[in-house]
């Protein structure tokens, strides 16, 4: 629980960075002098909406550095590298739709042990996929309309393969359903630099750890579930992007956590008799950059 307190506490700190970087531009007032010293308020400002909320399809390269952690059990770790696909919608009204899909493959070290405690290390063959739908709302926030904030929320997956190649070692699937729950601020500098930062919260629906464990002789497969609030997640990132004539040029860098609690256990039969077997509670730090074109 000290992990998850952690994670919300990191979370709400970034959130408040991001309201105070964006207040002096929410309250910063711009008016026309007249010659009798009276202040004009109707004087026409032009807007940057079209430059600071974009619909554009996002496609690139993503690398991410991988350290999950099941404590005082084993942990993998290393880089994994992919591709990643994000289309975002900003309607009329203020309302914003996006879609995000990443894929990185990599080989990750894994340090453990066998059951009887003799140690393990051996290299494994990972894969990592996600796919996400989120919705928000979007506030211009000063009269210029160069600062957006767009409160955000969503329905998310997210899956990882691990095959431990190693002998007495098996594949595991793990598949996991949670909200995304955000605030997305976006700046435009100019009419050809644009920034933004974004801070979000995990909100963990449920998860299926399935294990292969009948590649071991005389074990079987089976699968152990994670209830509903059991972990949550957090993610911080920021973005830059240039324009070109016909596409702009992304950098994002991001972090995310992760913690998920025991899971269920399963009772299966090993050569021993039949042993029930849980998903240990464990945590997962993902650091990494995309890098890619918006068009």
């Amino acid at each position: 629980m000290a992990h998850c307190l952690s994670a919300s506490r990191a979370l709400a700190a970034f959130a408040a960075v991001l309201i105070l970087l964006a207040a002096p531009a929410a309250f910063a007032e711009e008016a026309a002098s007249q010659p009798n010293g009276s202040i004009d308020l109707k004087v026409p400002v032009k807007s940057h909406r079209a430059e600071v909320l974009v619909n554009e399809f996002e496609l690139g390269y993503e690398y991410m550095y991988f350290h999950y952690k099941e404590p005082g059990l084993m942990k993998e770790t290393g880089s994994m590298n992919g591709l990643f696909g994000r289309y975002t919608h900003h309607f009329p009204r203020g309302m914003m739709v996006r879609v995000e899909v990443e894929a990185l493959f990599g080989n990750l070290r894994y340090d453990g042990q066998y059951s009887d405690g003799t140690p393990l290390t051996t290299d494994n063959d990972d894969w990592l996929a996600g796919g996400r739908l989120l919705a928000g709302k979007d506030f211009l926030l000063d009269r210029e309309e160069r600062w957006a904030l767009t409160p955000y929320i969503g329905i998310a997956a997210r899956y990882w393969y691990d095959d431990i190649k190693a002998s007495g070692g098996y594949e595991r699937e793990i598949t996991q359903l949670y909200s995304p729950i955000g605030l997305e601020l976006n700046n435009a500098l100019s009419e050809n630099w644009r920034w933004g930062a974004r801070a979000e919260y995990d909100l963990f629906w449920a998860g299926w750890v399935k294990s292969h464990m009948g590649q071991v002789s005389g074990y079987e497969d089976f699968t152990n579930t994670q209830d509903a609030f059991s972990g949550q997640g957090a993610e911080a990132a920021v973005f830059l992007k240039y324009r070109l004539e016909t596409v702009s040029l992304l950098l994002e860098p991001y972090y995310r956590y992760w913690w998920v609690g025991e899971s269920n256990s399963e009772t299966i039969n090993t050569p021993a008799g039949r042993q029930d077997f849980v998903e240990p509670e464990n945590n997962t730090h993902m650091a990494g950059v995309r890098l890619g074109v918006a068009f």
